[in-house]
C-alpha cells in the first residue's frame, strides 16, 4: 500500500520563478537549486492537495525554454519522480515559468 499520495497522477502546474543567475565561463543562465526545489514543492502541493515533505533536485537548472530536470518528491515515506520543464522565459532571463509533472507511481524501494 502506498502511503501519502494515493491519488497522484501526472499533471502540471505553472509558477513564476525569480532568481536566475549567470554562471560558468559562457555566462550560461541557471536557476538556483534551492529556488527550483521551493517552487516545485509549492506546485506539487497544489497537485496533491497538501505540501509534500520535500522536493530534492540534483543541482541548478539551466534556464532555457524546453529544458527539463528530474527531481524527487518525498511524502509520508514514499518517493515520487517529478519532472520540471521550463515553459517560458522573459527576455532578461530573470523570470521563468515552468510546468511540474508528478509520476503516477512511487519509486520502488
Amino acid at each position: 500500500m502506498i502511503v501519502g499520495l494515493p491519488h497522484v497522477r501526472t499533471a502540471a502546474a505553472v509558477f513564476a520563478l525569480i532568481g536566475a543567475t549567470a554562471a560558468g565561463c559562457g555566462g550560461e543562465v541557471r536557476i538556483r537549486q534551492a529556488d527550483v526545489e521551493t517552487q516545485a514543492k509549492r506546485a506539487a502541493g497544489h497537485l496533491i492537495g497538501r505540501a509534500p515533505d520535500a522536493v530534492t533536485c540534483p543541482g541548478d537548472m539551466v534556464a532555457e525554454v524546453g529544458h527539463s530536470m528530474r527531481c524527487i518528491l518525498d511524502s509520508n515515506g514514499s518517493q515520487f519522480g517529478v519532472t520540471i520543464t521550463i515553459t517560458s522565459m522573459d527576455a532578461a532571463g530573470q523570470n521563468a515559468k515552468f510546468a511540474v509533472a508528478l509520476d503516477k507511481a512511487p519509486i520502488p524501494t
